[in-house]
């Protein structure tokens, strides 16, 4: 799936991304019929069911 020009940026000192504008990714949300806050959030901190433990990670800018 294309996201458009959507822009991401490091915080300083930790590895986790963060977006710089969400113009892109509420446009995305709109067509997928979802809230633009759920899709940042499942991009950038994705869960992964282990039994009955969720883990969840943190997407840094190298990632995408």
């Amino acid at each position: 799936m294309h996201f458009g020009n959507s822009q991401w940026k490091q915080r300083p000192r930790e590895e986790q991304a963060e977006t710089e504008g969400t113009e892109e990714c509420e446009k995305v949300a709109h067509l997928l019929g979802i809230e633009a806050a759920d899709l940042i959030k499942g991009l950038l901190k994705p869960r992964i069911k282990v039994q009955f433990l969720s883990l969840i990670f943190f997407i840094n800018t190298n990632k995408f």
